[in-house]
């Protein structure tokens, strides 16, 4: 009987060091996953903020081609000076646009960012929450 006993509990150790180290592994595979998801969802935003920053490149070297074509085609001084003022008046706008579209970027990407950092700590608080509640129990 007192082997039998002895035999249990050792029997209920194995099973208790087992189920820790599931859960252990449950924890770093979710923990990976979730890193793996989120160094996705990085990469995805850097492509698409290059992709826009080339397309926007291009668009401005295509428009100054399109300017200086015009101001070659400028025969009097006044035709020259009035296009200038254009291009002056353009770039301006243009790099207003671009300084305010880096701005939402920039405020996309920090709101994006913080409510990831809220979502993993709710996450992790509620992990803990569960665990405690196991550990009560």
């Amino acid at each position: 009987d007192l082997e039998k006993k002895k035999k249990q509990a050792e029997d209920k150790l194995i099973r208790e060091a087992l189920e820790e180290e599931i859960k252990r592994k449950e924890r770093r595979a979710r923990q990976e996953r979730e890193e793996e998801e989120l160094r996705t969802a990085r990469k995805a935003r850097q492509r698409e903020e290059e992709e826009a920053r080339q397309k926007r490149e291009r668009e401005e070297e295509e428009w100054k081609r399109d300017l200086e074509k015009k101001k070659k085609q400028a025969e009097d001084k006044l035709i020259r000076e009035a296009l200038e003022e254009e291009i002056k008046r353009k770039e301006r706008r243009a790099r207003q646009e671009r300084e305010e579209e880096e701005l939402r970027t920039a405020r996309k990407a920090r709101q994006r960012e913080e409510e990831e950092a809220r979502q993993k700590r709710e996450r992790e608080e509620e992990e803990w929450k569960r665990d405690l509640e196991k550990k009560k129990k």
